[in-house]
């Protein structure tokens, strides 16, 4: 499969992404994907997981609502390479990318 990059300036991120770490571009953008997905399966799983959750009446108390959202600000959704972090919304059909932050960026 050809992927073709239509901005310049994205093209000269990967190219210098890729330099840094002694990868061409090509391998950088499959190992880059390959933990995307895996990071993806992971998070489709946790959701179906706190899905049937709910489906048995378990819910989370407010305290601990509170101490997973601090996780997940602390790293628990990062994509693992570049160091970003993805905002999730969960919808019927699927699981939508919302917002991504770089992990040095405060972020609500």
């Amino acid at each position: 499969m050809d992927i073709h990059i239509t901005q310049p300036d994205i093209e000269a991120k990967l190219t210098q992404s890729a330099a840094q770490r002694g990868r061409h571009p090509d391998e950088f953008v499959q190992d880059v994907l390959a933990q995307y997905f895996d990071e993806e399966a992971r998070f489709v799983a946790a959701v179906k997981r706190g899905d049937a959750s709910l489906r048995r009446g378990e819910y989370l108390t407010h305290a601990e609502v509170g101490e997973r959202a601090a996780a997940c600000r602390d790293g628990a959704s990062r994509i693992p390479s570049p160091p970003y972090i993805a905002v999730y919304l969960v919808t019927e059909e699927a699981v939508e990318i919302t917002r991504i932050f770089h992990g040095a960026q405060d972020w609500p």
